[in-house]
């Protein structure tokens, strides 16, 4: 359903991966300054610079740039 390739955000991510699948959840978590605002505002769309890859399954309904 989502797949993050090499995913960063200036001083904030460097080179995030991860998938996804249908039917699995995610949590974030850590300590505050690590990043886990600057990877779920990449995700939504919130972030307009970043280097990587963010792919949504299209079969989804629901693509990044939705968000606004």
């Amino acid at each position: 359903v989502l797949s993050v390739e090499r995913l960063s955000v200036e001083d904030q991510l460097h080179e995030v991966n991860f998938n996804l699948r249908a039917g699995e959840l995610v949590a974030l978590a850590g300590v505050a300054g690590n990043g886990q605002t600057a990877l779920a505002e990449a995700i939504t769309g919130h972030v307009a610079t970043y280097t990587g890859a963010i792919r949504v399954d299209a079969n989804t309904g629901w693509q990044p740039e939705d968000a606004e």
